[in-house]
């Protein structure tokens, strides 16, 4: 059995026959004498050491002073309830609650954190769920080297305008052949000429209104350009049968003063014949070139038309608002 030293103050204890006190003095000497109960309660209730003192102990330690800092964290059943105005621990508290600080607790705290952390888990959880799929069924190498495949294409330097234009040319020649071109048409028309009289002089020329193009898109590819002919009424004022005597054409120029004309649309011999038994006037008509003047008929730009070296057989045969015009096509 280990030794203990025997406590300072004095000890009670009964020897089966008295009650007994045990003392030992400043020299380790141990002394028993005899008391009483009067005695031995005096000394349990002594307001210094006893019962009185552990009362006053415990009554300041419930009102939040007179305790030791141990006595304090020995205590369990104690409860914080405030922390004294103007002390350190108020100003650590103030501080770590910062500004803005109700009654939230750190429970409180703690709560609302949880609830954040599994909102974020839901949230993260619906995100991987829709990102799995854009590769679903694909092992990561794959997905590498999916990726790999398309990037490898990029120009080296995207900086680089040169090598896009490069790249988009290049698509271009490759693909030029293997779709099909989109062809469209654009018609410009002449302003009318009120009336061409043709006579019996076979060499006669007569020239219509000037013909503008304008709004061919730029850059655009012309791939056949047509002339059109329109005359509302053919008069006869011979007072017999009439018509076109010989073949002649409706020729056109780029050139004001017609020094290279082509041909655009063949009149045969006998045309916009009136018959004196119908009577004098017959109806116009349209007429639609076949052959191709885009050497002459570059674009945008004026031009030109004459009915060339044109007679009738007989005087006269009167063309009534006359125009010209053409079609072109191109993409």
């Amino acid at each position: 059995m280990s030794e203990k030293a025997l406590p300072a103050r004095s000890i009670y204890g009964w020897d089966g026959t008295n009650w007994v006190k045990v003392k030992v003095d400043a020299d380790g000497k141990v002394y028993i004498t005899n008391t009483d109960l009067t005695t031995l309660l005096s000394e349990i209730q002594n307001a210094t050491y006893g019962l009185e003192a552990l009362k006053d102990a415990i009554d300041a330690i419930s009102l939040g002073s007179g305790a030791s800092a141990e006595e304090v964290w020995e205590y369990v059943a104690r409860t914080l309830t405030s922390v004294p105005s103007g002390s350190a621990l108020e100003a650590t508290l103030t501080a770590i609650k910062g500004t803005g600080w109700t009654n939230e607790t750190l429970k409180v705290i703690k709560d609302a954190i949880d609830v954040i952390d599994d909102y974020v888990d839901s949230e993260v959880a619906a995100i991987k769920a829709k990102t799995d799929l854009l590769f679903s069924g694909i092992a990561t190498e794959a997905k590498q080297d999916t990726i790999i495949a398309k990037t490898g294409n990029l120009p080296s330097d995207p900086a680089d305008e040169s090598a896009v234009e490069a790249a988009i040319t290049a698509a271009h020649s490759a693909t030029e052949t293997k779709i099909e071109r989109k062809v469209t048409h654009m018609d410009f028309w002449a302003d009318n000429t009120a009336q061409v009289i043709l006579t019996t002089v076979a060499t006669a020329d007569y020239a219509l209104s000037a013909l503008t193009v304008a709004g061919i898109p730029a850059g655009a590819t012309l791939v056949r350009v047509v002339a059109l002919l329109k005359i509302a009424v053919i008069r006869d004022t011979s007072t017999a049968n009439n018509a076109v005597n010989g073949a002649t054409a409706l020729k056109v120029d780029a050139d004001v003063a017609y020094g290279s004309l082509v041909t655009a649309i063949d009149i045969a011999d006998n045309s916009w014949a009136v018959l004196v038994a119908n009577g004098a006037d017959r109806g116009g008509d349209i007429m639609i070139g076949d052959n191709d003047v885009k050497t002459e008929i570059t674009g945008n730009g004026t031009f030109y038309a004459r009915l060339e070296n044109i007679a009738c057989d007989g005087n006269n045969l009167s063309l009534e608002d006359v125009a010209w015009g053409v079609r072109i096509y191109f993409y």
